[in-house]
């Protein structure tokens, strides 16, 4: 058990998961049922057979975690190994609603990787998929809160498998997230991200759902409809790279982005050429102004040195929020309705 304190006596403890008859496992369970979105669930059933049977998988190693916070009970993870691309894939992670604060995810997820390399697995990536087409907008707070710990959304298609026969609006589109080991890498290759939906429909979800299937006819079908699911995925894929936090994300339907769109480009250099000019304009102008009022001349040209480091400084950081800024001076704003 891993354990990580704070002040005013919160200690956080990390718990594998490997008997259903535990009594925190029951109690993680509950929190499972109690805060999981019907189209993300996965039968309780097969949760608690893994948690007795998990050395029988083979192309993948599942892992069940609990987090207790002063011997509480309060999370629940589903995560797996996959070894033959070298991934660890964070299927669930879910926090009581009482206590789903930023600091019990945080911990939370950094007690899991923390495991995972204590452990000695060898692991290039952390992925996690997320439903972004909740009505309440929790699929996006959670894309923020990895986001926040270092993921990266994959700006691709990806599909979420069905997660089981009679749950049909479980397959549906969705997104990866992205955690790179020792890696900061804008984006990733056509291949790499073939690879990994490949393994992780495979690897993972066909193996896990192969034991509870019945029958040949149930796996075979299975199998074609994760088949057929990465062929529309490949389709989708145009370029060599995939932008990591690449917005907009365009599903294939061509509907509205899934992702709030940020246009962080910075000014066009034209842009700030005529603002540059402006600015020395005004400033002879000043300059001039003290000149006939008697002004020190080493005044004036510090003055005049000083506006201009300042101007510099302010067209080096002019992004958005720096134009903006810009747009709100009158005679400024003016200009730019010109130049758009």
């Amino acid at each position: 058990m891993m354990e990580n304190s704070y002040p005013n006596e919160l200690v956080y403890s990390l718990k594998v998961f490997k008997s259903n008859c535990d009594v925190d496992f029951l109690k993680a369970m509950d929190i499972y049922r109690n805060n999981i979105v019907w189209q993300e669930k996965t039968p309780l059933q097969e949760i608690a057979w893994v948690a007795e049977n998990s050395h029988r998988f083979q192309t993948s190693k599942p892992v069940l975690f609990g987090i207790t916070l002063n011997n509480t009970i309060i999370g629940y993870a589903e995560t797996a190994y996959i070894p033959k691309t070298k991934f660890i894939t964070i299927d669930y992670l879910i926090l009581d609603r009482k206590y789903n604060t930023h600091s019990a995810f945080y911990t939370f997820l950094m007690l899991i990787v923390e495991y995972f390399n204590c452990q000695k697995y060898d692991y290039d990536f952390i992925i996690t998929e997320k439903l972004v087409k909740s009505p309440n907008g929790e699929g996006i707070e959670e894309l923020d809160e990895f986001q926040l710990e270092g993921f990266k959304v994959i700006n691709q298609l990806y599909i979420q498998p069905k997660l089981e026969l009679n749950n049909t609006d479980s397959e549906q589109e969705a997104v990866l997230l992205l955690y790179q080991r020792n890696a900061n890498s804008p984006y990733i290759s056509k291949e790499t991200y073939c690879n990994l939906v490949e393994a992780l429909y495979f690897d993972y979800y066909y193996e896990w759902d192969s034991f509870f299937l019945k029958g040949e006819n149930q796996k075979a079908e299975n199998y074609n409809r994760l088949k057929e699911n990465l062929e529309k995925i490949k389709v989708f894929l145009k370029d060599e790279e995939i932008e990591l936090n690449g917005y907009p994300f365009k599903k294939i339907s061509n509907e509205t982005t899934i992702i709030p769109f940020k246009d962080n480009k910075r000014l066009k250099p034209w842009k700030a050429l005529i603002f540059l000019i402006l600015f020395c304009v005004v400033a002879l102008g000043v300059v001039l102004a003290l000149k006939k009022m008697n002004a020190e001349i080493i005044i004036v040209c510090f003055i005049f040195v000083l506006l201009l480091f300042v101007w510099l400084a302010f067209i080096a950081l002019s992004d958005e929020r720096a134009l903006a800024i810009l747009e709100k001076i009158p005679f400024v704003s003016k200009i730019f309705e010109q130049l758009k």
